[in-house]
């Protein structure tokens, strides 16, 4: 629209719609920034080529104002660590916020400029001196940089003034403007350059130097060469901190390499290969990746030599074990007996605290047990690949030794848990965390090895002993082990249902000490578990305890929300009615007004993923007595956060609910939220479906969207659109019924500034 309104002319209009497109908002979320990105990308050329000056004050406005959102206390915007390089450069993050963003558009936008048209190019670039902040100081460095012939002036002032010579936020572009101008400078400035050089540590100087080294007097020379011989030549000198982009352990031997050796001589490859010094050098870590890959292609040959493992450092001895998973996860076939005797009898000769040797790192018993468990576990679940079942006896024994592992201890939990990993990544992370789920794994298997698929009590004794065990907060206090309960519940409750149903209470247990224990199972469960019925209808009295929890601010949002989707499944399939004791009756009474709006979201979800296949009628009247309770309840400002998700149920509805209910409840819903609603755009561009039967509800609808604050978004993308609503209405519907409403409409659009719609005014 905006670049329409500069095509016709309308520069001023089209400049103030611009300003308010490019406005930054304190919180920046990734559609946000797409749209922004969008924003500059698709009209910023056009306003640049018209209005060249005028777009570049208000780009430089708008990063000013970005910066300023930091709320820095000094002069300095740090533009050195959010945009090391103004040019494009690996260094740079992409422009993933709007400063970046805007410094780019800037920069490409004077490029252009200074190519096609010099003397507006000089113009613009006076503006950047209106700005105070280095990053401004930085693009006026990198023009000179590139159009020396234009800013020659410009250029001499810079290598004149000292204050830019010793400003480090200036660094990067000042350095390669001083390698690229240097021996185009009058002598005297050059004699000037190189006393300021002389005044700067030894370190310093070798950095000034670097970028002159080509074009400096013999004294200075003989000085560059001292310095070179006694620190080195700098590598990266036009940046004060440099980032390698260095990803992982480097190997002594390429894939290629040791794919061609046979298992024997790899092993004696890594018997007497002793690793360099040096933390770029290759290691034992990289080579054992290099081994993992072989490993997974070659298993079988593999098993057969893996007691020649035994002897060698535990980095290899790890590396083995997730090859062998790899393999299994590949689907080739293994022979397991070798393997669980390799893995029993490791866990039985390696000393708890053996490392190997401190270049390995954590490669001690800790990760070969981790190793041990991720193994079992992908065998375990294996459909296919799965160990035999006259095995089961070891497998145990190795199971309950990996559970005897102290980590994760509670010390542990406390350093590496809360905000760093919740408590199933940790249990993901840590020995005993994975022999837990290995234990699971185990359940299942025996299930299936005793063909138990039809039994009510699928659970071996053993694994009901030891999860009981395990229960017991005096023997297990982890949050970890406890997330694992919760994750895997509805497998539980499929393995033995009464013995789940009995032991809820401890799974979940209640209580000022435990609560910590019900969070982190209720959490893991609610976040990762499907809907499922029968498991509903097991932990409603948990549905109910987390529904009385949603004001405490302990439990995650997006617990509350996938809570808020539960309940809504329940009641779609008529486990929950609209009563007084019901669920959903007591959760939208005690959510906050976002969760609640997030239950109405889920709804437009619904509607959206059943496009290709009809409802029931049984779940649309259970969707329309929902939205029509919430709408008689919702009141005063809380309804907005609500009743504003309405717009999904409209956009998403594909002929599953009657037009007459939808643009009636939408007209309801504007009522009560004032015309503030999520969608509205796509709103509008449904409405014309709908103007045949309900053209004064349509009228309604796109009045209260028009009168509503805080949506200039809304009318700025959507002000085609709205036109050609307008003119249809009135080719479609009596012009003297709708005269007064489309007046109306068109009144609101002329009083916020939308002029052109005054043309449309019906005499």
């Amino acid at each position: 629209m905006s670049v329409k309104l500069i095509h016709e002319d309308e520069t001023d209009v089209a400049l103030k719609v611009l300003n308010i497109l490019l406005d930054i908002r304190e919180q920046e979320d990734t559609f946000y920034l797409w749209q922004y990105s969008q924003n500059l990308k698709q009209i910023i050329p056009e306003f640049l080529q018209r209005e060249p000056c005028k777009t570049t004050e208000i780009l430089c406005e708008k990063l000013q104002q970005a910066i300023e959102l930091d709320d820095l206390k000094e002069k300095y915007d740090y533009s050195s660590i959010w945009k090391p390089a103004i040019e494009e450069h690996t260094q740079n993050m992409e422009d993933r916020d709007a400063k970046n963003l805007l410094v780019s558009l800037i920069r490409d936008g004077l490029e252009t400029l200074a190519k096609c048209n010099s003397e507006v190019f000089e113009e613009c670039f006076k503006l950047l001196s209106n700005y105070k902040y280095s990053i401004f100081r930085r693009i006026e460095l990198h023009l000179m940089r590139n159009f020396p012939e234009l800013l020659r002036d410009e250029i001499i002032k810079v290598f004149s003034d000292k204050t830019v010579f010793e400003d480090i936020h200036l660094w990067h572009e000042y350095y390669h403007l001083l390698m690229t101008q240097f021996s185009k400078l009058p002598q005297d400035i050059k004699d000037k350059i190189l006393s300021w050089i002389g005044e700067k540590e030894e370190s310093s100087q070798l950095r000034y130097l670097s970028a002159i080294k080509d074009d400096i007097p013999p004294k200075w020379k003989k000085i560059w060469n001292k310095l070179v011989a006694k620190y080195g030549e700098p590598e990266h000198p036009d940046f004060h901190f440099y980032t390698e982009s260095f990803v992982g352990s480097t190997s002594p031997l390429t894939s290629d390499e040791m794919k061609k050796m046979s298992s024997k001589e790899i092993i004696d490859y890594l018997k007497n290969w002793n690793p360099p010094k040096g933390i770029f050098k290759p290691s034992r870590e990289g080579l054992g990746r290099v081994l993992r890959e072989v490993v997974s292609e070659r298993p079988s040959e593999f098993v057969k030599v893996c007691e020649d493992f035994k002897d060698l450092p535990t980095v290899y001895i790890y590396y083995l074990l997730d090859g062998f998973r790899e393999a299994v996860k590949k689907e080739y076939k293994i022979e397991w007996k070798p393997i669980i005797q390799f893995c029993k009898d490791v866990l039985l000769s390696l000393p708890e605290e053996s490392y190997t040797i401190e270049e390995d790192g954590y490669y001690n018993l800790k990760s070969v047990k981790g190793a041990i468990a991720d193994l079992l576990e992908e065998g375990l679940k294996s459909k296919n690949l799965s160990p035999p079942y006259e095995l089961k006896d070891t497998i145990w024994k190795i199971i309950v030794t990996l559970l005897q592992d102290d980590e994760p201890s509670l010390e542990y939990e406390e350093k590496y848990g809360g905000d760093n990993m919740d408590p199933v990544t940790l249990s993901l992370n840590t020995v005993r965390g994975k022999a837990m789920h290995t234990l699971i794994q185990y359940a299942l298997w025996c299930a299936r090895c005793l063909n138990l698929s039809e039994s009510k009590d699928k659970m071996v004794p053993e694994v009901k002993k030891k999860l009981e065990e395990m229960l017991n907060p005096d023997i297990e206090p982890t949050l970890t082990v406890r997330a694992v309960y919760g994750l895997y519940l509805p497998a539980l409750i499929y393995l033995n249902r009464n013995w789940t149903k009995n032991n809820l209470q401890k799974i979940f247990p209640r209580g000022g000490k435990y609560r910590e224990l019900w969070r982190s199972a209720w959490e893991i469960y609610i976040l990762h578990s499907k809907f499922y019925d029968d498991v509903y209808q097991i932990l409603r009295s948990e549905y109910e305890n987390a529904i009385n929890k949603l004001q405490s601010p302990k439990i995650s949002v997006k617990a509350k929300h996938r809570l808020s989707e539960h309940i809504v499944i329940a009641y779609l399939r008529g486990l929950e009615d609209l009563e007084e004791e019901s669920l959903i009756k007591q959760f939208f009474e005690k959510a906050e007004p976002k969760v609640r709006g997030h239950a109405i979201w889920f709804c437009g979800q619904v509607l959206r993923e059943s496009a290709n296949k009809k409802l029931s009628e049984k779940i649309i009247e259970r969707l329309k007595d929902l939205y029509e309770w919430r709408l008689e309840v919702a009141k005063g400002n809380d309804a907005i956060e609500e009743l504003k998700w309405f717009g999904l149920w409209f956009i998403n509805n594909q002929n599953q609910i009657n037009k007459s209910w939808m643009i009636s409840r939408l007209n309801e819903t504007l009522e009560v939220t004032n015309g503030v609603i999520e969608f509205a755009s796509e709103i509008v561009e449904r409405l014309e479906d709908y103007l045949g039967e309900y053209c004064l509800e349509v009228l309604k609808i796109l009045n209260l969207l028009v009168k509503a604050d805080n949506q200039d978004w809304f009318l700025i993308s959507s002000k085609e659109t709205i036109k050609k609503l307008l003119i249809h209405t009135t080719e479609t519907c009596s012009v003297e019924e709708i005269k007064d409403s489309i007046n109306e409409t068109i009144s609101n659009l002329v009083r916020k500034g939308y002029h052109e719609f005054s043309n449309l005014y019906i005499k």
